[in-house]
């Protein structure tokens, strides 16, 4: 089976570039488990399909399969990453815009190329809500909520996937490794969460550690970093429509939220890393 390592900030996986024989969600479950490991397999934060279209206008449709085989709806480095790999076929060569179908809807990517398997992305990542059925609520939003048995303050976003965005002037990492694993399991995110650590160091900067849903800590998240600055946008610490620096620990994105629409732009690197083929 033939395969491409990508990265986007850190954040890597392995792109399939075969069709496989048996592509049923239980099989690409269990391959995402195998490839991931980091020990016994390609290692990887999650698999890449690049499937059929949905949709007319759409080139693609992407799906993601996380290291532990679950399925997040978005995933924002990955589609960074998927939108490159499109950009560098034939047929696509002359596009600059590639509308690409994810389970969380259709996505539409700009893609700079800047060398051989190298691209800076900005990703029109939709509208971010404060309410949806996989956050505590779907009619109130959740903001500054206690978590932690009450030390730290959270707040529920949804960016295409579940966010549980924290500030705090506390260490990020420090906050990551006592409470990461446990608040990905809050009892009111139904669908478990990803866990953003957040210590705001300048009026649109902020340094961030993640806790992936499905992953554990990555070196970003995408999807994160949008959540990030949506809730510091409606916590009033960023101006919307201001661009905001989101420093990773794999390094740093831009984002932007539209005051009037709460559209999220998202730009970013994605990097060809290796290319090879495995025995399944």
């Amino acid at each position: 089976m033939r395969f491409v390592k990508y990265q986007g900030l850190g954040n890597d996986f392995i792109l399939i570039a075969d069709i496989l024989a048996d592509d049923s969600p239980p099989y690409r479950q269990r391959l995402a488990r195998q490839l991931c490991d980091r020990h016994f397999g390609i290692g990887a934060d999650g698999l890449l399909f690049v499937d059929p279209a949905r949709s007319t206008a759409a080139v693609a449709t992407m799906h993601v399969v996380n290291a532990d085989g679950s399925e997040p709806e978005m995933c924002g480095n990955g589609l960074r990453c998927v939108a490159l790999h499109l950009a560098e076929r034939p047929e696509h060569l002359a596009a600059s815009r590639l509308l690409i179908d994810t389970p969380a809807g259709p996505r539409e990517c700009l893609v700079d190329r800047l060398g051989d398997g190298l691209a800076r992305v900005t990703v029109d990542m939709g509208v971010a809500t404060l309410t949806g059925e996989h956050l505590p609520s779907t009619t109130t939003p959740w903001l500054e909520q206690p978590v932690a048995d009450g030390s730290l303050s959270g707040s529920a976003v949804n960016v295409g996937n579940p966010h549980l965005v924290i500030f705090s002037e506390t260490e990020p990492q420090q906050l990551l490794a006592a409470h990461g694993a446990t608040l990905e399991l809050h009892p009111r995110f139904r669908q478990r969460t990803n866990v953003e650590f957040v210590r705001q160091s300048g009026p649109s900067q902020f340094e961030v550690a993640v806790w992936e849903r499905g992953c554990g800590p990555t070196l970003a998240c995408g999807s994160g970093a949008c959540a990030v600055a949506y809730a510091a946008v409606r916590l009033g610490r960023l101006a919307a429509d201001t661009p905001a620096t989101v420093q990773l620990p794999g390094g740093a994105l831009a984002i932007t939220v539209d005051g009037k629409s709460d559209r999220v732009l998202m730009e970013g690197p994605a990097e060809r890393v290796f290319s090879g083929s495995v025995e399944i």
